[in-house]
C-alpha cells in the first residue's frame, strides 16, 4: 500500500486523504483539485439555473401585463375608469416603457 492507503487490497484511503479519480489513487487533501469535468458541470448547472431564472421572472411580468390590458380591452374585467387610469399610469411610467419611449 502506498502512505495514504489502508485496509484490504489497499482500497480505503486513510484519514486526511481522498480518492482521486484522475490518479486513481489516494492523495492528500491539502492538493486537493476539483476535477475538470466537476467545474464544466457546475458551471453549466448554474448557467441553465440562470437562464431559466431570467426566463421565468421575464415571462410572468409580461404575462401578468397582457392578462390586465387584455381584461380592460374586452370588457372581460369589472373595471371603472379610476381602474383604468391607474393601470395605464403604472404601465407608462414602467422602466419598460422609459426604454420604448428613449429608442423612438
Amino acid at each position: 500500500c502506498i502512505a495514504l492507503a489502508t485496509g484490504p487490497l489497499c482500497a480505503v484511503c486513510v484519514k486526511g486523504a481522498y480518492f482521486d479519480p484522475d490518479d486513481e489513487q489516494c492523495t492528500d487533501c491539502e492538493g486537493y483539485k476539483l476535477a475538470t469535468y466537476q467545474v464544466l458541470m457546475i458551471l453549466l448547472f448554474v448557467t441553465i439555473l440562470a437562464i431559466f431564472t431570467a426566463y421565468k421572472c421575464c415571462t410572468a411580468e409580461r404575462w401578468a401585463e397582457f392578462e390586465t390590458f387584455a381584461r380592460l380591452s374586452t370588457g372581460a374585467g369589472e373595471a371603472d375608469l379610476d381602474t383604468i387610469q391607474s393601470t395605464y399610469a403604472k404601465h407608462a411610467s414602467s422602466p419598460t416603457s422609459e426604454r420604448r419611449k428613449e429608442r423612438n
